[in-house]
């Protein structure tokens, strides 16, 4: 698959999503989470995206 790169609105859901996730897996923990997303996918066409806990 080719890289692209990914729009503001999909940027946006995917760091929706993913702190989503995050509060449905560690619902007990108070701490932040910073995510990350790239502008552009990587080689299989997945979005590149970081998570960071803050303390």
């Amino acid at each position: 698959m080719i890289r692209r790169k990914l729009t503001e609105f999909e940027k946006a859901q995917i760091v929706a999503q993913r702190r989503a996730e995050h509060l449905r897996q560690f619902w007990f923990w108070s701490n932040e989470v910073e995510v990350i997303v790239e502008d552009y996918t990587d080689d299989g066409g997945n979005p590149r995206v970081t998570i960071r806990v803050k303390s």
